[in-house]
This record gives structure tokens, C-alpha cells and sequence, in this order.
């Protein structure tokens, strides 16, 4: 089964874990989410060159809790396809996956895409 492991800090992962629950998956299922849309939308380069210091490696010393992404072996594909945009953006795939999580905490876009959902179902 391919996967995708990143790093993160002990309190990024527990906020990352926390924000998973609330809408409604476990982390590795978020992680793998936020790659798919990554291939879809393409912000990546963008996120590198506008936050740098957020594409290196998390301080040694720290008990850095691994996330790791799970993919079925039908998206092979798409983990490749994340690759490609990876390297274009001249990261490491741990240090993009880490970037689109803490956007995410940031953004929320899940959470939002969720509730507008929920809305537009209500109203039928």
C-alpha cells in the first residue's frame, strides 16, 4: 500500500488530530484528502515561497509524531502525481504534507466545504 509520512510537532499533530475528529475522520484519512486536493488545485509552490521556514524539517529533539497518509494501491497514481508537484515546488513530500496540514488548521476549508454542504442538503 502506498503512503505518504510526514513529521509534525507534538501540537500540530494533536490540533491536526483534534480538527479530523470534528469533521468526521481520523487524521491519516485527512492527510490523504488535503494530497488529493492538492493535486487538483495546485497551491503548493505558493505555500512554499510565502512561509519558507514551515518547508524544513521539525527540530530534532522535539518527538516529532509521524502522519501518515494511506493510499490504495488503485491511486498509485495519485501519489505520483503528488510527487511531481512535490519536486516542482522543490520540497520534500514529509515537508509539503506538513505544509498542507498546518494550512489546513488554518483554512479550515474542509470544515467549511462540510457545513455548506450540510446547509445546501437542508434546504432540499
Amino acid at each position: 500500500m502506498p503512503q505518504i509520512t510526514a513529521r509534525l510537532s507534538p501540537g500540530i499533530r494533536d490540533r491536526f488530530d483534534d480538527y479530523a475528529t470534528k469533521v468526521g475522520l481520523d487524521a491519516s484519512e485527512l492527510a490523504r484528502l488535503l494530497i488529493l486536493r492538492e493535486i487538483h488545485v495546485g497551491r503548493l509552490s505558493r505555500f512554499a515561497k510565502s512561509h519558507p521556514g514551515r518547508a524544513g524539517t521539525p527540530p530534532k529533539g522535539k518527538k516529532e509524531r509521524k502522519l501518515t497518509a494511506h493510499f490504495h494501491q488503485r491511486l498509485r497514481r495519485q501519489v505520483a502525481q503528488f510527487s511531481k508537484r512535490v519536486r516542482a515546488a522543490r520540497l520534500s513530500r514529509e515537508a509539503a504534507v506538513r505544509i498542507l496540514a498546518e494550512q489546513e488548521l488554518v483554512e479550515k476549508w474542509l470544515a467549511k466545504a462540510l457545513k455548506c454542504a450540510r446547509g445546501g442538503l437542508h434546504e432540499r
